[in-house]
């Protein structure tokens, strides 16, 4: 089990509006993009070598929002083929859930806000969702249509895409469509380029040496939502999200609630991820408190072995330095005399060095079964590991990815 070192910020953040929290989302978790969003150059399926993992059972505070340069430029499409993704997961698994609500400052770069985005995704919830009728996609285009913001009256004109050729009954006909739109007009103007793929080919898109998305769950993670944690565990690879936005604008809040309606009924997915996941931490922390027990009677156990040590080597000292004083006096003694004195001075060294010898040897036993011990351990956490239902959940997720184009 081990935990990543924090990286070092690099970018300066981009002005966007401070988020509210609305109690009505079906998403309300925190997620702060990590510190050095910006850290790993290169191509996005190329990141540099692991990092070390920080220790510690508390939530990493490394999910901040990224410092990124406002631009009065959008920047070329090559310089964004090195760039990481923005990466967005469905809210839960299913085919026709909603993605989350949530905001990456690397669009702030390309003069999207997070305002602008999250209306984006919005809509796009609203037409990807069967939650949304026909009545309601063509009352959210009534409000749009004539709106100052230039995104906002985008977004009615896509909705007004779907209505004009009578899409609004096939999902996946209206869904393809105003993807289709809004890349014509938002993002490849920007050189982005939106797309919703599958976990598997998400693996292949960002180059995974695994489709195993999450991989063991780390302390840090501990205590992120399940979200985050399916954000936090590809940070190396895409650009950070942050899952704390406004709430919906009032063009797009009726839609919203009717997606989030729909949502909530699976809502128990989510808790029930948790619940799981709280009860493998607690069987974690348990190995892990016996595991420091025992690290303690042994570091205990080596201290008296170092004492006792010294004095084994006192005592030695002592009885050859006696031993000898007596032996200069018997000098000139019997033969019978002298050799009994040496018997009885020999018996005395090798009675301490016996003990001595027998003191290292059950300090050794202790340490042998302290990792015999870890070695359980570590086969029974790999096997708790294994029965991570986050892990083969995630495969069955879409994902919202944002790339050069």
């Amino acid at each position: 089990m081990g935990a990543y070192e924090r990286f070092q910020q690099q970018q300066a953040q981009a002005a966007v509006p401070e988020p509210q929290f609305w109690n009505g989302s079906w998403d309300q978790v925190s997620s702060e993009p990590p510190p050095g969003s910006d850290q790993y150059g290169g191509e996005y399926g190329q990141p540099p070598a692991q990092q070390p993992l920080p220790n510690g059972h508390a939530p990493s505070n490394e999910y901040g929002d990224a410092n990124l340069p406002q631009q009065s430029q959008v920047p070329s499409a090559t310089s964004v083929r090195k760039d990481r993704p923005v990466l967005i997961p469905q809210c839960a698994t299913g085919k026709e859930m909603p993605f989350c609500r949530a905001y990456s400052n690397g669009l702030g770069r390309f003069n999207i806000t997070q305002r602008q985005f999250v209306q984006f995704l919005d809509v796009f919830n609203m037409i990807y969702t069967p939650h949304v009728t026909a009545e309601l996609l063509k009352n959210t285009w009534e409000v749009m249509k004539d709106s100052p913001d230039p995104v906002t009256k985008l977004l009615g004109q896509g909705i007004f895409e779907i209505l004009s050729k009578k899409y609004e009954g096939k999902m996946s006909k209206r869904t393809n469509l105003f993807t289709e739109f809004m890349n014509e007009q938002l993002f490849k103007p920007r050189g982005l380029n939106f797309s919703v793929v599958s976990s598997k080919d998400l693996a292949v898109k960002l180059h995974l040496p695994s489709r195993d998305l999450l991989g063991p769950i780390t302390k840090e993670q501990f205590y992120l939502s399940v979200n985050e944690r399916r954000v936090d565990a590809l940070k190396a690879y895409v650009h950070p999200v942050n899952f704390e936005v406004g709430p919906p604008s009032k063009e797009t809040a009726p839609g919203a609630n009717a997606v989030a309606a729909g949502v909530a009924k699976k809502k128990n997915e989510e808790d029930d991820l948790a619940n799981q996941r709280r009860k493998m931490i607690e069987k974690f922390e348990k190995e892990e408190q016996a595991k420091l027990k025992e690290q303690a009677k042994l570091d205990k156990d080596k201290v008296k072995l170092s004492s006792n040590m010294e004095s084994y080597e006192k005592k030695l000292n002592k009885v050859n330095k006696k031993m000898g004083k007596k032996s200069d006096k018997m000098s000139d003694g019997s033969e019978v005399a002298q050799t009994a004195f040496q018997d009885k001075w020999n018996k005395k060294i090798t009675d301490l060095e016996a003990k001595r010898q027998d003191a290292v040897k059950s300090h050794e036993k202790k340490e042998s079964a302290f990792d015999k011990h870890n070695e359980k351990r570590e086969k029974k956490e790999q096997k708790i590991a294994e029965n991570d239902k986050e892990r083969k959940l995630v495969q069955k997720l879409n994902w919202i990815f944002i790339e050069g184009a």
